[in-house]
């Protein structure tokens, strides 16, 4: 079902976990299963971790040449 979903229907269902809608009320008003509406839940969460790793990379490469110089 995941795959069935349009890109704009996804981020718009990424949006309203943002906004902190509960995923019953999401899966209800996409009409997808709450597995579904989880799997989104949990890929968004993914993508938040790696902007935060990809930031503490940047962060300590920076540092390091401020050290060096």
């Amino acid at each position: 079902m995941l795959q069935k979903l349009s890109l704009s229907k996804k981020f718009e269902i990424m949006a309203y976990f943002e906004m902190g809608i509960k995923q019953k009320e999401i899966a209800k008003k996409f009409l997808i299963s709450q597995s579904t509406a989880f799997k989104i839940k949990q890929k968004l969460i993914k993508q938040d971790n790696m902007k935060e790793k990809q930031v503490l990379i940047d962060l300590y490469y920076l540092l390091a040449l401020i050290y060096l110089i």
